[in-house]
């Protein structure tokens, strides 16, 4: 074998070599986006469990509720408080929309949230007005996003989760009876 030959089969190793170490980095990468997307997964669902036990917390709870209810006559107290819990809350959505922005949480996992979010929380007047006096406290690109959300989400009445559940748990009954 002369020396041509040897730098020909050189390069060639060379190169198998090159494309080896390339397709390793790419498997080495996706198992690492996967664990980071599981690890971000398991941080979201620790945060709202922390988060939404402790505004199911009973001295927490009649706070929370005035975001429910469209009834201004709160004691300052309270008030302090439910402006106190909507920052807690909001910036858990921040922190989350920032995730799933910079895809480290999945469309279909935030999808979810946002629908939960927006049927359980956006559409009750005492929500919406802490929105309207501190947004500009949050992220440009968060505010057009919780925006958005609103803007598709109707104004609702404080009871009319508790309504639709009571609904259907009768009709569960009343199924549990005919059959």
């Amino acid at each position: 074998m002369n020396l041509e030959q040897l730098a020909n089969l050189g390069e060639l190793i060379g190169g198998v070599a090159v494309v080896a170490s390339l397709i390793y980095l790419a498997v080495q990468i996706r198992q690492n986006t996967r664990m980071v997307k599981s690890s971000t997964l398991a941080e979201n669902t620790q945060m709202w469990t922390s988060v939404l036990l402790t505004l199911a917390d009973k001295d927490q709870v009649p706070a929370f509720a005035y975001g429910f209810f469209a009834n201004d006559q709160v004691e300052p107290a309270k008030f302090t408080q439910f402006q106190l819990q909507c920052r807690a809350f909001f910036a858990s959505l921040e922190q989350q929309h920032y995730q799933y922005a910079n895809g480290t949480l999945d469309e279909e996992t935030y999808q979810g949230y946002a629908r939960n979010i927006s049927k359980t929380v956006l559409g009750f007047p005492g929500f919406r007005a802490y929105w309207d006096m501190y947004r500009e406290d949050y992220t440009p690109l968060f505010r057009e996003h919780l925006d958005e959300l609103i803007a598709k989400t109707p104004l609702a009445e404080g009871d009319i989760v508790m309504t639709e559940w009571q609904q259907r748990i009768r009709g569960y009954a009343e199924s549990l009876r005919t059959s």
